[in-house]
C-alpha cells in the first residue's frame, strides 16, 4: 500500500522536486505530477536499492538528502551511477580486504560524499591497477602557518616503511601540516601552540597521494590529543616515534580508511 503520511497523497513541490531528481537518475516516475504514485514510490525503492542507501521511503526530507549527497559524490566520480550498479563493485565489496565488507556498507549506506568517494578510488585501483610511482621528498609537504612555537619531533624506524601524515586542528578537524617520511628519517617543525590530532598512512610502495600506498596501506590514529602549550613560561613540546605494531595491522587496516 502507498504511505499516507507526511502528506505523500496531496500534490507537493517537494515531491515534484524529487521526481525531477529521480529522473535525472535515470528512474521513471512520469508523470511529473507531485504527487505520491505507484512509479514514484517504485522509483525511490530502487534507488535506495541501486546506492545501497537506508532510509525511509515515504520520508521527503531524507529522500531529498540522500539524492543530494548521491549527486555530490557523482560530481567527485561521474561514473559512480554507472560503478553502483555493476555486479563486480558488489562482488568486491564482498571480498573486502583493505576494510571490512560490513564497514563499506555501512559507508555507502551512510552516503557519506567524501568517504563514499574513496571507498569508490580503492574499487578503482583494483580495477586500473596503476604503477608506483617514485616517493616524494623527505619532510613537510604542505602547512598552514607561517611560524611556529612548539617544538614537534617525529622519528620513523629504519623498517623500509615510509608514513604519510597529518597534523590536525582537534577543534575543526583542519590539517595544520602535511609530511611524508621516509623509513628512518627524522621531522623537526615548530607548530603553533594549540591541540592537535595526528593520523598518518603507513606503507612501502608509494602510489601517490590519491592512492597511497595502495591496498596494503595501514590506517592510524593516534588516540591522544596534543597540547602545545605555553606554561610556567615554558614551551610544551613533543618528541615521537612512529613504528607499526604487526600484532594489530588487521584491526588498524579498518580505522580511517576512508576519511583520510
Amino acid at each position: 500500500p502507498l504511505p499516507q503520511k507526511n502528506n505523500l497523497a496531496t500534490k507537493s513541490d517537494k515531491i515534484l522536486n524529487i521526481q525531477k531528481a529521480l529522473k535525472t537518475f535515470g528512474y521513471d516516475t512520469d508523470p511529473l505530477d507531485g504527487i505520491w504514485g505507484e512509479r514514484t514510490l517504485s522509483a525511490v525503492q530502487q534507488f535506495r536499492e541501486n546506492y545501497f542507501l537506508e532510509f525511509q521511503v515515504d520520508h521527503i526530507s531524507e529522500i531529498t538528502r540522500a539524492l543530494q549527497r548521491q549527486r555530490d559524490i557523482i560530481t567527485l566520480h561521474p561514473d559512480w551511477p554507472h560503478i553502483a550498479k555493476d555486479k563486480r563493485f558488489k562482488l568486491w565489496i564482498e571480498q573486502q580486504t583493505i576494510t571490512s565488507p560490513k564497514i563499506c556498507r555501512e559507508l555507502l549506506a551512510s552516503g557519506k560524499t567524501h568517504q563514499v568517494g574513496s571507498l569508490i578510488d580503492w574499487y578503482k585501483f583494483d580495477r586500473l591497477k596503476p604503477k608506483p610511482v617514485p616517493l616524494p621528498r623527505n619532510g613537510i609537504l604542505k602547512k598552514n602557518y607561517h611560524r611556529g612555537l612548539a617544538p614537534l619531533t617525529i622519528t620513523t624506524r629504519n623498517d623500509g616503511r615510509h608514513y604519510y601524515l597529518k597534523l590536525l586542528n582537534a577543534s575543526n578537524g583542519s590539517e595544520t601540516l602535511t609530511a611524508f617520511m621516509k623509513s628512518g628519517s627524522t621531522l623537526a617543525e615548530h607548530v603553533p601552540t594549540g591541540k592537535y590530532e595526528l593520523k598518518y598512512a603507513v606503507g612501502k610502495v608509494w602510489y601517490g597521494t590519491r592512492w597511497l600506498f595502495g591496498p596494503e596501506t595501514v590506517f592510524k590514529k593516534m588516540d591522544r590529543v596534543f597540547d602545545f602549550k605555553i606554561q610556567n613560561n615554558e614551551i610544551a613540546g613533543y618528541r615521537l616515534e612512529l613504528f607499526l605494531q604487526v600484532a594489530s595491522h588487521a584491526e588498524t587496516r579498518k580505522d580511517y580508511t576512508f576519511d583520510f
